[in-house]
């Protein structure tokens, strides 16, 4: 993932140390798979003749080792974004069926307008980031169909750099695995928000409404918070973060007035 040099871009978030486990990584898998292609062509005497030339000990040892480094490559990543979500205090994951993007911005500005130092992330056709220091750049992505999770952890990493105390991610997975480990893994919410539940994608989150409601519940952290403007699906919600012993915050938005509508620049809705 990289950012617009027009738009004074930081230039690629992926220019880091942690290129070194993953390129070791690429290359033993690259070993692997050029013995997995030529092991048709081996006759069974020819594995035969490996062994008695090098005895099962080495390959087993060889394999094993392979698969240490692997691991260990692995879990050194995983214990880097770990410490790195730890040291920002304040995580808000934003899902819903829309209204996402908007609701980011507005929360990112709330946060700002407190004094914190925020980094917010939007996704869908322009993906955006507002760094710590209110700047937005537009995220440019590889020309591929779907964007890659691993924007998420990059954008973590970013955050860590800049001393953010909040960060604002827009959950850009639709597939309820997907969601479940951006969530678990990568961002790991200290609230969550949902903006509302809609038939949108019911193809991949349903197969009805209330399937997907419990769906896009999956961003609720345990034993944290969820914020909600939905009202018609809010008693799934509300079971939802009760398996999760998470606490439910429900909004009106008929409380925002037209006149508070009226004063923003651009358009926006009561719920976000």
């Amino acid at each position: 993932m990289a950012f617009s040099e027009e738009q004074g871009g930081l230039g690629p978030v992926e220019n880091n140390p942690e290129q070194t486990s993953g390129a070791w990584r690429l290359l033993i898998w690259a070993v692997l798979l050029v013995l997995a292609i030529a092991s048709p062509s081996l006759s069974p005497s020819s594995w035969g003749g490996l062994v008695a030339l090098w005895g099962w000990t080495p390959l087993l040892v060889g394999a094993a080792a392979a698969w240490t480094v692997i691991g260990f490559g692995g879990y050194r990543e995983w214990r880097h974004h770990t410490d790195r979500l730890e040291s920002i205090p304040i995580r808000i994951h934003v899902d819903g069926s829309r209204g996402k993007t908007g609701t980011c911005r507005l929360i990112g500005a709330a946060l700002r307008a407190n004094g914190l130092r925020v980094v917010v992330k939007t996704t869908g056709k322009m993906p955006v980031l507002i760094d710590a220091s209110g700047n937005e750049k537009i995220i440019e992505r590889p020309p591929t169909p779907t964007a890659n999770l691993r924007e998420q952890k990059d954008i973590v990493r970013l955050a860590t750099e800049q001393h953010a105390q909040a960060i604002v991610v827009e959950c850009m997975a639709v597939d309820p695995e997907l969601r479940r480990a951006s969530e678990n893994t990568l961002i790991r919410a200290t609230l969550a928000v949902i903006t509302n539940v809609r038939r949108d994608h019911l193809e991949v989150i349903g197969p009805d409404i209330g399937t997907g409601a419990r769906n896009l519940s999956d961003v609720i952290p345990p034993n944290g918070t969820v914020v909600t403007a939905e009202q018609r699906l809010l008693p799934a919600l509300q079971d939802e973060a009760e398996k999760r012993h998470a606490r439910v915050v429900t909004v009106d938005p008929e409380t925002v007035s037209d006149a508070l509508l009226e004063s923003f620049p651009y358009i926006t809705f009561k719920e976000n």
